[in-house]
């Protein structure tokens, strides 16, 4: 395999350098590394619009709106992974959802682990 047959994350942090599909990969592989494509972009997406609230963060609800996703999307998984990638943390504030009335928990970009530039959030040291 050549270099030029190596699609990678484009200098994208949030996707680390690797192979995500060959020309002579087949078709589910490519559609795959699509899949991926779309996973950084809402993950970014995600990550500008909890950055872009500051210390007083947001809940998973309000940063999909912000981030401008389809509620219905079913979004707050990547939410649930970015907190589980240590990118956001629970700020300890609840607030209650405007469409279910039920507390949600409030997150922040996670302190130390990311820098903001004018591009957007990225993981410290990249």
């Amino acid at each position: 395999m050549s270099r030029s047959d190596i699609r990678t994350g484009g200098g994208d942090p949030m996707m680390p350098l690797f192979a995500l599909a060959r020309r002579s990969d087949p078709a589910t592989s490519r559609d795959a590394a699509e899949a991926l494509e779309v996973a950084r972009r809402v993950y970014r997406q995600l990550l500008d619009a909890f950055g872009s609230a500051g210390d007083a963060g947001l809940t998973d609800e309000e940063a999909i709106a912000r981030a401008g996703l389809d509620s219905s999307g079913g979004w707050w998984k990547r939410c649930s992974e970015l907190r589980g990638l240590g990118l956001i943390e629970p700020t300890g504030e609840v607030r209650r959802s405007p469409t279910t009335g039920r507390g949600r928990m409030v997150c922040r970009v996670s302190s130390g682990r990311v820098r903001a530039t004018g591009e957007g959030i990225h993981p410290d040291g990249c």
